[in-house]
Order: structure tokens, then C-alpha cells, then sequence
């Protein structure tokens, strides 16, 4: 048998060719490949090849032999197209300059791997053959047990096609209907309607939210898998979803994916993850690439228009050419409104035919939630809180649990208060109480408020948590001083 040195072209072939002996870590010693010489460049690198070698390592174990056999073919493909896209292909020691430009890339495409095989290596059945190598999708056996982590479900064809897997929710009651869905990979010029069928054909409830760790791909395919999300009230995120809990590794989102961000409801680029622009390229000329280039800008233009991104970052996203990225800064994020949390809440002064009312709301990925104070009758502050509840919230507020006001940091037991009622209304768990004037007060002093519905573990409530702004605080004062008249 002829013994295979250790590269990363390599790894897959070795594990295979060497049956049950998993392989040792990455060796520098025999790097010989350009791709070897980048890794050994960054013991980060270094690590992150070893993390790939172990996610297949513990996907093999899984997997009959026709399926480790497809997996290796298809191992080795990606192998090839990533060293071609970061610039690193063939063997040899590149220059310094070059290894320095293609280590992100190395290492974006490292983590993006081996997140996809630990990914199917959590489903029931991994999709490196058969089936699901032709388009079909993982599906768990059948329904979970109640306390069971139900199995991803997967669609994969191949590397140059965008993969889709959903993660149904674990405890539903408690954490509501949202799945989780990662897309990894380039986007083909089939994704929307793919992305599209794999939701309906999975009741995937609006609201879910999607991670997203992508180089990029079609534009206008980023713009139809954008407008999707919207209309499903979809929340984004950029970076990998760690199998072994609910965390997010962080991951990249370039050109079409980024374009494919925006449409987010709700949009977060995590710490360590990138969201990265350049300037739209067409795959082939036409002879009229100048008006085709008119046409795109357009649609581009009106695209954000319609996701509420400021217009300043088209200009952005021309600046740099098709063959580099210009990664965004948190600042150039936020300025744009790449990232919106939601968590920003709307303060206004209402009325109803009794008197006037003012009102905090908020609409973030977890729900509705609102603040109301209001003078009653006899000349005191009632106070509602609203919150957009599920099943086991409103099971708890039947059950009057312990109830929290905390005041920036100071806690309030309001369960006792006078007026105090707990009801479910709609979609919301409402609580109504009637603050003493000293509480009052300090309402309108604090920067944020709290309202909470305690079960007993002390750090899991429901509820929410609002910032009370300086219009705010100048609106409680006013209502509180003509209440007092």
C-alpha cells in the first residue's frame, strides 16, 4: 500500500485508504502542496485542520462504505476548488505576499468545511451519497422524543450548490416554533426556489432565523433569497452553528450573500464574523455590459431601498473590484443599517378617551413587547406590561409566578401591588399593576426597565428587557406631574 503524506489534499484519502486508523495531526514537517505551506504559516491554521481531520474522523465512524467512498470523492473536489479560490492551488511554497492574502480565505473555507461534516454527522443519516448526493433531503426518522434534539435536516448536492440544512426547535413550548437554518456555500442559480421548496415542504414557520456562511455567487439570487426572508420575517446572521449547542462560531457572508443578508428583519454580524462587498461582476461578456451594468445598479438600488439599508453603501459596494472584498468595519455596519437588532424601542404619548398614555414598543427576533403607563382615576400610575408569549409563557402566567420590575439594577417584587392582575390576551401575557408613586419615579429616572416572569431557575425568565430613552424619561415626568394635578 502506498503510505500518502498528510496534507490537507490528502487527509480524506488517508483516513479512507488507512480504514478504521484515524490519522495523526497536520504534519509541517511534509508540507509539500502550496496550501500546506499557508496552514503552517498560523498555528491557528494548524488547528483548524486538525478540527477537519477530527469531524471526519467521527463522521467515518457513521458511515457504510459506499458513502465514505462518495464523501472522499466529493472531499476531494472541494479540496481543488478551495485552493483555486484562495489563490493556492498546486504544489509548493508560495511567495510571502501570497501566503499572507490567502490565509483568511484558507481559514474561512477550513471552518465552513468542517462545520458541514460535524453537521452531517449529526443527522440521522449523513448525505454524502445516494439520495441525498442527488438533491434529496436528511430527514429525521421520525418525531422526537420530548426530550430528544431532533436531527437536522439536510439538503446537499454538491459544492458548487448552496446547502441547506434546518434545525427544528428543540422545546418548542418553551422556546417557540423558529427553526434554525444554516446555508453554507456558494449561491447557484437555483437557490431561491430550492430554499423556497425546503421551507414549505417543511412547514418552516415565518420568524425563523437564518446563519449564513457564504462566499457568494449569483446577485440575483441574492436578491430573490433576500426578498424571501423578508417575507418570511426571517431574522440573519453571519457565521457556522456549533453542533454541540445553540452557539455560533463565526463565519463570513461575501457579495451575494450579503446582498442576501440584507433582507433580514433582524440582521447581526456577530464578533469575528465578516460581512464583506465588492463591486457585481457578469460571468461572460455580451457586448453590452455597459447597459447590463445600468440595469443591475437599478436593481441593486431599489433592492435597498426596499430592506431600509441607507443608500450610501451602494457607493461602497462599488468601490472595490470584483476580484477583491471590502469587509465592513462594526462602525460602517451600523451606519448603513446593516445590522439591526430590533432592539431600539419606539416611545410615544397616546390617547384614549380618558386621558392621555404613554407607550414603549419594541419589535425584536423574540417578539413584540410593551411598556404602557397611564393615570387612572384616583390620580396614580397604572402600569401594563406586554410580551408576545408561547405556550409554556402562558402556562406560567396562569400559575402566578413571582413578578420583577428592575429598574436599571435595582429589582421590584410587583406581585403584590395593588391591582395586581396576570392575564394571557391574545398573543401577549399582559400584567397590569398600579405603582406607588416612589416607583413611579424611579421609572422615569432609569435608563432601562425590566419586566419579568420568574420560574425558578433565577437566570431563565420571560418577559423583556426595554431601553427607556431621555424622550422617554421626559414623557413619564411630564405624565406624572399631570397626573398629580
Amino acid at each position: 500500500m502506498k503510505v500518502l503524506r498528510l496534507s490537507v489534499v490528502a487527509f480524506a484519502l488517508a483516513t479512507a485508504a488507512f480504514g478504521s486508523k484515524e490519522s495523526k495531526a497536520f504534519d509541517c514537517s511534509k508540507a509539500y502542496l502550496a496550501v500546506d505551506h499557508v496552514i503552517c504559516s498560523d498555528p491557528n491554521l494548524v488547528e483548524s485542520v486538525d478540527r477537519l481531520q477530527g469531524a471526519w474522523n467521527t463522521l467515518r465512524k457513521s458511515l457504510d462504505e459506499d458513502r465514505r467512498k462518495t464523501l472522499t470523492a466529493e472531499q476531494k473536489q472541494w479540496i481543488s476548488d478551495y485552493t483555486q479560490r484562495c489563490g493556492v492551488p498546486g504544489r509548493g511554497a508560495p511567495t510571502a505576499d501570497v501566503i499572507a492574502r490567502s490565509r483568511a480565505c484558507v481559514g474561512e473555507n477550513l471552518a465552513a468545511r468542517t462545520a458541514y461534516l460535524a453537521s452531517l454527522g449529526n443527522s440521522t443519516s449523513a448525505p454524502a451519497g445516494g439520495e441525498a448526493a442527488s438533491g434529496t433531503v436528511s430527514r429525521p426518522a421520525g418525531p422526537p422524543a420530548a426530550s430528544s434534539k431532533p436531527r437536522p435536516i439536510i439538503e446537499h448536492i454538491d459544492d458548487n450548490h448552496l446547502t441547506i440544512m434546518g434545525e427544528p426547535p428543540w422545546l418548542p413550548r418553551i422556546t417557540g416554533t423558529a427553526w434554525r437554518i444554516q446555508l453554507f456555500g456558494p449561491i447557484d442559480e437555483d437557490a431561491a426556489r430550492r430554499f423556497s421548496a425546503f421551507l414549505d415542504s417543511n412547514n418552516v414557520p415565518d420568524g425563523s432565523s437564518v446563519i449564513l456562511n457564504s462566499p457568494g455567487g449569483n446577485l440575483a439570487q441574492g436578491v430573490a433569497l433576500g426578498r424571501e426572508f423578508r417575507r418570511r420575517g426571517f431574522s440573519t446572521t453571519i457565521g457556522v452553528r456549533r453542533p454541540t449547542d445553540s452557539g455560533i462560531n463565526p463565519g463570513y457572508c461575501y457579495s451575494a450573500c450579503a446582498t442576501a443578508f440584507l433582507g433580514g428583519k433582524f440582521r447581526s454580524v456577530p464578533s469575528g464574523s465578516k460581512y464583506g462587498v465588492h463591486r457585481f461582476a457578469f460571468s461572460r461578456s455580451t457586448g453590452q455590459d455597459s447597459d447590463a451594468a445600468q440595469v443591475v445598479s437599478a436593481l441593486l438600488v431599489s433592492y435597498l431601498g426596499e430592506m431600509g439599508i441607507e443608500p450610501g453603501l451602494f457607493p461602497v459596494m462599488t468601490r472595490v473590484a470584483s476580484s477583491d472584498i471590502n469587509v465592513l468595519s462594526q462602525e460602517d455596519l451600523e451606519r448603513y443599517h446593516v445590522v439591526h437588532s430590533g432592539t431600539e424601542p419606539k416611545w410615544t404619548i397616546e390617547s384614549l378617551d380618558f386621558g392621555l398614555y404613554v407607550k414603549g414598543q419594541q419589535e425584536t427576533w423574540n417578539g413584540t413587547s410593551k411598556a404602557i403607563f397611564l393615570c387612572n382615576e384616583d390620580k396614580e400610575i397604572n402600569f401594563t406590561a406586554m410580551f408576545t408569549g408561547g405556550e409554556e409563557s402562558f402556562d406560567l402566567a396562569a400559575r402566578n409566578p413571582p413578578q420583577t420590575l428592575t429598574l436599571d439594577q435595582t429589582p421590584i417584587v410587583i406581585k403584590g401591588l395593588k391591582g395586581a392582575l396576570l392575564e394571557h390576551r391574545g398573543e401577549f401575557v399582559a400584567g397590569h399593576y398600579v405603582l406607588p408613586a416612589n416607583v413611579a419615579a424611579m421609572v422615569a429616572s432609569s435608563n432601562t426597565i425590566r419586566y419579568a416572569l420568574q420560574p425558578l431557575n433565577p437566570d431563565f425568565y420571560y418577559g423583556y428587557e426595554m431601553k427607556i430613552t431621555a424622550e422617554a424619561r421626559k414623557m413619564l415626568k411630564g405624565l406624572i406631574a399631570s397626573c398629580q394635578k
